[in-house]
């Protein structure tokens, strides 16, 4: 389907600033001559009620894109499309963000009222070549994979079971990963289930699909079975190193890991013996080590033990720490902070333990127990590296999964339907595990709703067959899973339940063989012939602004009256790795005074490597540009979060201060 139809411009006019600024009645006649523009002014386009607004207005004005002039998209709670009829394409929504990004931050009448205009008009273009959406529904699978064999695997499965979904669950790795012993009766409860399946010994060789229709190949000792499953979640352990300590205390039976402290507490076994546990001997201990001491020692001195808790630092976190700490002190738990590492020895019938007390003066402490108590080290899993392979997501610094990206955290990855659980990701104790449960469970109930199929857009990346060499470049660029080769008809296939539309995959393709859906390649050369013209007798500088970073910034300067310079329009793309060469070359080429590509933080891309991408092509460009004899200071790149709005204020006000006056040749 081509886009054509008529476009609604629905202008709000409630804001006094914006109401005064706005361009004059019949405007529309002059953008571009065309008579398929219709102006709808209004108080307000936006809020929860104005989906079903437009909707009715797209039927008896017979509209096929809309444009929405007023407040930011982040802010104006409407979708990115609208249904009008049942069974049809819906409605594209573009927006022109004149309130937050020029009303509230041009300070000059004049200017002000020329680039709201010129937003108005950019916003029109751009709509004129937005395709309508069009809704495809594709059969989806409900069931979930839990990985793992932990509390946290356990209270995954129990959340999602008593949510109505098939679990499918893998038992990977030993259950003694974690400082938590796993309780019994959640166990008990998950593999008694009627809706579950476990596989023991579980070992994933392969992974495959999208959201809605993963396909596994799952290995046990001696089989090999294949599943499809909906979604995966991933919460394999860590794995616990030995217990290091001093030669003469090397294998004693009177020394427990955490873990085993743990589990002998939980059965009764230890009666009334008095126990150390000492955290923080080689640095400082993780945090659900902590946690885990605390509970493990108020169980104990509820059965009448007497454990004294060793440390450097107090494992107290949030308001639930402070309660667990309070309650095990008044229960009778002993705690000592010390700075220099404490002594052990073998005496007759037990230990005795040499501490200093960090607050007391010479407060050297010597006494007896009968156990001592040590967090087992822990180091990711061997599994963690061959999953990250798999579901092509990268590792942290330390080699867990998931790194502190705040895009996907708290369970998250950049492929859909894929979630990270406990100790593969994060310190992770038995409430925190219940919360990442709750959040993967919310995230499920939006994606596999209770049907056999799920709706998603068509076509988010059209693919030209005749120009694909199926020569994989895509397929490496892709963070997010969604394109797969398609090898009888030597091609890429797109898989749009997978797709976020960043846009890398049309960057990086050498044959322009692929196009954002949204954003095709003569809707933003269209959009930069109107961009790149003279603005108040100068040429303005483009930035491409990612929606997840720079556009959020802007809103945020808009909200606190920061100034934004009047010769900077931004254009906003879903994310900076769509910038590639032949975009920033084209703005120049038009007419543009510079280009800003502003991008998200190292390791803090939605797409992952989106951000790095487009940095190496701007180096690119300016090295290239510098060969031919134009100054590379023309074209930037910048990173800039969502809470920086003076950051952005100070990088737009230095390029226009400092970008070479005229487009390049003048």
């Amino acid at each position: 389907m081509s886009a054509s139809g008529r476009i609604g411009v629905l202008i709000e006019t409630s804001d006094p600033t914006v109401a005064d600024s706005l361009p004059p009645e019949g405007f529309e006649a002059g953008l571009g001559g065309q008579d398929d523009v219709i102006v709808f002014r209004a108080a307000s386009w936006t809020g929860r009620g104005a989906p079903a607004h437009i909707a009715e207005l797209c039927r008896e004005a017979g509209l096929s894109q809309v444009v929405i002039c007023g407040p930011s998209p982040a802010l104006g709670l409407a979708p990115e499309s609208i249904e009008v009829e049942d069974g049809q394409p819906r409605v594209p929504v573009t927006w022109a963000a004149i309130r937050e990004h020029c009303a509230w931050v041009e300070k000059d009448e004049h200017a002000r009222a020329a680039k709201i205009g010129r937003m108005i008009e950019l916003a029109v273009v751009r709509a004129r070549g937005t395709e309508p959406c069009t809704m495809t529904s594709i059969p989806a699978e409900r069931s979930v994979a839990v990985a793992g064999n932990n509390h946290a695997a356990f209270r995954m499965a129990y959340v999602l079971l008593e949510a109505g979904f098939p679990v499918l669950m893998l038992q990977i790795g030993a259950s003694d990963g974690c400082f938590y012993p796993i309780s019994e009766a959640l166990v008990g409860q998950v593999t008694s289930h009627a809706n579950v399946q476990v596989v023991a010994d579980a070992s994933i060789e392969h992974v495959e699909g999208h959201v809605g229709d993963f396909r596994l190949r799952v290995s046990t000792p001696g089989e090999r079975t294949f599943f499809r499953v909906g979604a995966l979640v991933v919460a394999v352990d860590a794995e616990p190193g030995p217990l290091v300590l001093d030669d003469a205390l090397d294998g004693a039976e009177q020394v427990l890991s955490l873990r085993e402290y743990g589990e002998v507490v939980t059965h009764g076994k230890l009666n009334g013996q008095a126990v150390c546990i000492v955290l923080d001997r080689d640095g400082l201990d993780r945090r659900c080590a902590g946690q885990a001491a605390l509970r493990s020692a108020l169980e104990h001195a509820r059965q009448g033990g007497k454990p004294t808790l060793l440390f450097r630092q107090i494992p107290v976190y949030g308001h639930g720490g402070q309660v667990l700490y309070d309650d095990a002190r008044a229960a009778g738990v002993t705690v000592i902070r010390y700075d220099s590492a404490p002594r052990f020895s073998l005496v007759s019938g037990g230990l005795r333990v040499t501490v200093t007390d960090a607050t007391l003066p010479d407060g050297v402490l010597e006494f007896p127990v009968d156990r001592l108590v040590v967090p087992a080290p822990r180091r990711p899993s061997e599994s963690h590296a061959r999953l990250a392979a798999m579901l092509r997501q990268p590792l942290d610094l330390q080699g867990y999964l998931q790194p502190g990206n705040v895009r996907h955290r708290p369970v998250g990855s950049a492929r859909r339907g894929v979630y990270f659980a406990g100790g593969c990701h994060d310190e992770c104790d038995p409430e925190e595990a219940g919360l990442e449960a709750q959040a993967v469970l919310a995230d499920l109930m939006a994606l596999l709703p209770d049907k056999k199929t799920i709706q998603v857009p068509a076509e988010k990346v059209v693919v030209d067959a005749d120009k694909c060499a199926a020569c994989l470049t895509c397929y490496r660029a892709c963070p997010h899973g969604a394109i797969q080769p398609n090898t009888s008809q030597h091609r890429m296939d797109v898989l749009d339940p997978a797709c976020w539309q960043c846009g890398i995959c049309a960057a990086v393709c050498p044959g322009r063989a692929l196009e954002h859906g949204s954003l095709r390649f003569h809707q933003m050369h269209d959009t930069l012939q109107v961009a790149t013209r003279e603005l108040l007798g100068r040429r303005p500088i483009i930035a491409f602004a990612c929606r997840q970073s720079a556009v959020p910034a802007a809103d945020a300067a808009g909200h606190v009256g920061l100034a934004l310079p009047t010769d900077v329009l931004l254009i906003d793309v879903p994310c900076a790795g769509l910038v590639g060469d032949q975009l920033v070359l084209d703005a120049l080429e038009q007419g543009a005074r510079g280009v800003l590509v502003l991008g998200c933080h190292h390791d803090n891309c939605r797409s992952l490597w989106g951000s790095d991408l487009s940095r190496k092509r701007v180096d690119k460009v300016r090295d290239a540009l510098g060969a031919v004899g134009v100054e590379g200071e023309r074209v930037w790149f910048h990173t800039v979060a969502a809470n920086e709005p003076h950051r952005l204020a100070h990088l737009l006000a230095e390029a226009s201060k400092s970008m070479p006056a005229g487009q390049i040749g003048e």
